[in-house]
């Protein structure tokens, strides 16, 4: 029986709908290519920073090798060269800004076992000294480590060691240092001791965590570079285990995320493990918190109730904390949550976030990493951040995107107490993820991947 000019209109109707969503389908699964591979090299990268050019596009712009640290411009061209070669009597070590605008290169020069000289040269990313610091070495007290600020290169010593005789709280970039004794002198409420510093990227800003001697309370302090506390905020600890872990200032420093952790054990053989957030805006105030805990059978394996990973998104618009295996993320300006998205199942493998990138648009882009069981002489340990991944999550939190990469089974030894330390610190540093509006960057073991959508 011949069709009718109706029926025809809606099988014309039915073809076009089936071929829109077949190329709609077609596109999706073609959107995301690798459009560019470059090896790093040469020699083994340990870790790097991005640059991007005024077109947006990413290249290495510090790296350090397992035998130097170079300073790149756009054309990959060398501005600075460092040597990391180890003589007998003494120690070098490298900082680096979390962009990588600054790297400080320090020099440890032992006269005998209890004193030398500590020789800081800071550079920037053209290659410049910017400064350079020294001071006597006594009782074997040194700073291998250092926060260095992007907004101008201010140093912020290792909070760790204060109370051993280091007295310094901030080195400028015109070579004046702040005192950490002066600034505590007077304190009522008793000495502060810092766990941890943070840099806003692009503004003149210090975030600090850390405890009052004989109270029973979480400190959050905000300082200008001139080491003038802005604010103090105290945080009533919900337990005697409640500890400070780490302090993250948003870019522009308008927010800053704050994490403690308690963990204990449970009973034999199980631990149990809490991690509380809480959001202040630069003024202080306290816009949210949010508790996430979990129990785990082993004492080295990742736990559901640590925080792993945690990124602001460059506008600081929304916030994305990753879990073991769940993604949230809130909209700042509401202080809604926005969706929490669970990775997809890898078939048993145990899988811990490494990375978090967070666009303007919501999306947000995790890096992760498994697992695997490695003997250590006569003890067992766990490697993390072998066989890495990558998801990319819509504003929604759908899944738009995976990709798993054949690197070397390669990473960090675990130390014993998962999630009690400050996000990315217990993770492979070899790896870094950066999500713009339209492309993917991801380096992973000395390969850096340009992702089109």
């Amino acid at each position: 029986m011949p069709l009718r000019k109706s029926d025809n209109r809606k099988l014309k109707q039915i073809v076009i709908l089936c071929l829109i969503f077949s190329f709609l389908y077609l596109e999706n699964s073609l959107s995301y290519q690798i459009v560019k591979q470059e090896t790093i090299g040469p020699g083994e990268v340990e870790l790097v920073r991005f640059g991007f050019t005024p077109e947006g596009i990413a290249y290495p712009r510090c790296i350090l090798f397992s035998n130097r640290i170079e300073m790149r411009d756009a054309q990959k061209k060398p501005l600075v060269q460092r040597p990391l070669v180890y003589q007998k009597g003494e120690g070098k070590w490298i900082s680096i800004s979390k962009e990588g605008l600054y790297f400080a290169w320090i020099e440890n020069n032992w006269k005998d076992r209890y004193s030398g000289t500590q020789v800081i040269t800071l550079y920037n990313d053209t290659g410049q000294v910017v400064q350079t610091y020294t001071w006597p070495i006594f009782e074997g007290i040194e700073s291998p480590y250092f926060e260095i600020s992007d907004y101008d290169g201010t140093l912020a010593a290792d909070p760790y060691i204060y109370g051993d005789g280091f007295d310094t709280l901030l080195y400028r970039p015109d070579g004046r240092e702040v005192s950490y004794s002066e600034w505590a002198r007077g304190q009522e409420e008793g000495t502060p001791s810092f766990l941890d510093f943070d840099f806003a990227s692009q503004a003149p800003l210090l975030g600090a965590i850390g405890g009052r001697s004989g109270r029973g309370k979480v400190s959050v302090m905000l300082f200008d570079l001139d080491g003038n506390r802005l604010w103090e905020q105290g945080l009533k600890k919900e337990n005697r285990y409640e500890m400070p872990r780490f302090i993250r200032l948003s870019p522009k420093g308008s927010f800053l995320l704050v994490g403690t952790v308690a963990g204990y054990k449970k009973a034999e053989g199980t631990y149990t493990a809490e991690t509380r957030l809480y959001l202040f805006n630069q003024g202080g105030q306290l816009l949210m918190k949010h508790f996430f805990s979990g129990d785990w059978s082993s004492y080295r394996h990742a736990n559901p109730g640590s925080v792993y990973a945690v990124g602001f998104s460059p506008q600081e618009q929304f916030l994305g904390v990753g879990l073991l295996d769940t993604v949230i993320v809130w909209d700042l300006t509401t202080g809604a949550e926005v969706y929490r998205a669970s990775l997809p199942d890898t078939g048993g493998a145990q899988r811990q976030m490494l990375r978090i990138s967070v666009n303007n648009l919501g999306e947000v882009l995790v890096l992760t990493g498994n697992w695997e069981k490695m003997d250590v002489g006569q003890s067992r340990k766990f490697l993390l951040g072998a066989h890495p991944q990558a998801f990319l999550f819509s504003s929604e939190g759908q899944l738009l995107w995976k990709e798993a990469f054949q690197a070397p089974a390669k990473g960090r030894i675990a130390p014993p107490s998962p999630g009690l330390l400050k996000p990315e610190i217990r993770s492979r540093s070899d790896l870094e993820a950066r999500l713009m509006d339209k492309d993917i960057y991801l380096f992973i073991d000395n390969t850096l991947y340009h992702i089109k959508r």
